[in-house]
């Protein structure tokens, strides 16, 4: 999930975690953990506009109509 940090800047982090029941099966607590997944989010996000660039290059190319590209 996409999070704002305590300064104002933004980040993912992973979320796991459960509950903590007692002997009836009533919920005590919870329990669990964020792990930060920032850079793997940028870097998943610098690849899809790397994809789109490319792909809108060979749309251009194709204009073209050149032989090769067919």
């Amino acid at each position: 999930m996409e999070i704002i940090t305590a300064k104002g800047r933004r980040g993912w982090v992973r979320a796991v975690g459960g509950a903590v029941r007692d002997a009836s099966r009533r919920v005590v607590e919870v329990r669990g953990a964020f792990r930060d997944i920032s850079d793997h989010k940028r870097a998943e996000e610098a690849r899809r506009q790397e994809a789109e660039a490319l792909r809108a290059s060979n749309d251009e190319l194709k204009r073209f109509n050149l032989p090769w590209l067919a």
